[in-house]
């Protein structure tokens, strides 16, 4: 299966458990690898074939703004259920980190991967 990479996408949203993480935005950054058919790109050159990069991050943009989950994995939950209902892809692969949140690591966080079966009953394209 091909693949789609979007690496290091920073975002500024209020996440966290603690008082203090839910008074200001902090950072988080997101890996993704995103499964889906490349063939009709591949072959066409057109834009329109394919997944566009700009309107995953802008979705993912929007969920960090609208819903400011306390967890991280809430988070990846809100983007697979959006992406999946939105796109053709057949897996996401999800990392999202914090840092700056313990003075003795550079970063924390969960990786999580999720197929399309368990968000989009089959039959139905994204």
């Amino acid at each position: 299966m091909d693949k789609i990479i979007i690496n290091g996408l920073l975002i500024d949203t209020i996440i966290g458990v603690y008082d203090w993480e839910r008074e200001k935005s902090q950072r988080v950054i997101l890996n993704l690898v995103l499964k889906t058919d490349l063939n009709l790109p591949m072959q066409s050159d057109n834009v329109a074939d394919t997944i566009d990069y700009a309107a995953i991050v802008q979705r993912i943009e929007k969920l960090a703004e609208q819903h400011r989950p306390e967890l991280l994995e809430r988070f990846a939950e809100l983007i697979f259920a959006d992406l999946f209902s939105l796109f053709p892809l057949t897996e996401i692969q999800l990392q999202i980190l914090k840092p700056d949140i313990l003075q003795q690591v550079d970063t924390i966080g969960i990786e999580i991967t999720r197929t399309r079966e368990l968000y989009v009953p089959k039959g139905v394209k994204g």
